[in-house]
């Protein structure tokens, strides 16, 4: 599955405009008073203003080529404070079942930046690390009432899978799915689930937020029942 552009709401426009066109370097490709988006690798990333009380925040990842993982920690260390596994202290975070290694750190609107370097894509480069080695964003969460229906829903009208190797079955009982590919994968998580490795002293817990997603795999938009979130043909 391939993100070619999400659209999300904040609370804060001006503050995440800098941060994302200044300190993180990406190209802005659209701005208005209310709206502006940036070009993070393949995917553009459209930030709404919202003046209704609400404070969205969100997970993204977005992938960087697998051979540039400690030149990523140490860029994004200079812009961030990095986010370490409550239980290890790690900061440089492994991923065996997904063969990957990411960091984390918050931008100024608590969404969760990720950045993940994932082995099992060819995307190896011999150039200096920095934003122009960003790929694409490769995960977007959802917070859902039920995991289990929002992986129905999405396979059924979207046509999008769970992950490879997913571990089974899914079950009302599960919390946590992710659904796609190491391209581009849809993170479904049960409402009040903390964002890993969010501190739950900083008492994040998923909630839904606006989120229109934008991708070829479908051909049809699909609109969630009851949820603030779209699927959409790009």
């Amino acid at each position: 599955m391939k993100i070619d552009n999400i659209h999300l709401k904040t609370a804060h426009l001006t503050d995440l405009k800098t941060f994302y066109t200044d300190t993180v370097e990406c190209s802005l490709t659209n701005l208005s008073a209310n709206e502006f988006t940036v070009h993070i690798g393949a995917t553009d990333v459209i930030f709404s203003e919202v003046r209704d009380g609400t404070d969205p925040s969100y997970h993204f990842a977005i992938n960087v080529p697998q051979n540039q993982f400690a030149d990523a920690v140490t860029w994004l260390s200079d812009r961030v404070e990095l986010l370490a596994d409550p239980e290890t202290g790690n900061q440089e975070i492994f991923f065996e079942e997904w063969n990957a290694h990411a960091v984390y750190g918050l931008d100024p609107a608590n969404n969760l930046l990720e950045l993940i370097a994932r082995h099992d894509l060819s995307n190896d480069v011999d150039r200096p690390f920095g934003s122009d080695s960003f790929q694409r964003v490769s995960e977007i969460g959802l917070t859902v009432p039920n995991v289990r229906r929002a992986v129905e829903a999405i396979s059924n009208n979207v046509g999008v899978t769970l992950r490879k190797n997913h571990p089974a079955p899914i079950t009302d009982d599960t919390s946590f799915a992710a659904v796609g590919d190491d391209h581009g994968l849809i993170i479904v998580v049960e409402e009040g689930r903390g964002w890993f490795p969010v501190p739950t002293s900083r008492n994040q817990a998923a909630t839904a937020y606006p989120v229109s997603i934008g991708t070829t795999e479908t051909t049809n938009e699909y609109v969630f029942s009851k949820l603030p979130y779209q699927i959409v043909p790009s």
